[in-house]
């Protein structure tokens, strides 16, 4: 419960910081940047088997894992959409369908560093946490859609 306050404190907090005196949303900007020129991990932190997944972001809001490790099988990864909801406020549609959690929403808060995250998975309950991995190529393009 502690969790889930702290949270809902900074979103609050950083929405009302979102926009300059010009309109401008510079720290969205460097959010926006910040994901798309790494890699990030996806950590469980509580609510379940432990499990790592290495997520990517693309421009224009695509965002997928790549893998999974830990104590769970490896899955079919999930395919999603990001939008910026404040300075440091990513939230993630979960895209795949017939998932479990199709249509859900993950939300992430990041430091003011942009290097790490904590929130919550697209259940609503997970606790996670994420770090920035090695850079990539902030204009790199999604993979092919791949029919399943």
């Amino acid at each position: 419960m502690k969790t889930i306050a702290i949270l809902l404190n900074l979103f609050y907090i950083a929405s009302a910081f979102s926009e300059d005196a010009a309109g401008n949303k510079p720290e969205s900007d460097a959010l926006v940047q910040a994901i798309i020129a790494s890699n990030w991990s996806w950590e469980q932190v509580a609510g379940g088997p432990k499990a790592y997944e290495e997520i990517q972001f693309y421009q224009g809001g695509f965002t997928q894992n790549s893998t999974i490790k830990g104590d769970l099988p490896r899955t079919q990864g999930w395919t999603a959409r990001w939008d910026v909801a404040g300075p440091r406020i990513l939230v993630i549609e979960n895209t795949k369908r017939g998932a479990r959690h199709f249509g859900h929403k993950a939300y992430l808060v990041f430091d003011a560093t942009f290097t790490h995250f904590v929130g919550f998975d697209f259940n609503g309950k997970t606790t996670l946490e994420g770090f920035r991995r090695e850079a990539v190529d902030p204009k790199r393009q999604p993979p092919e859609a791949k029919d399943e």
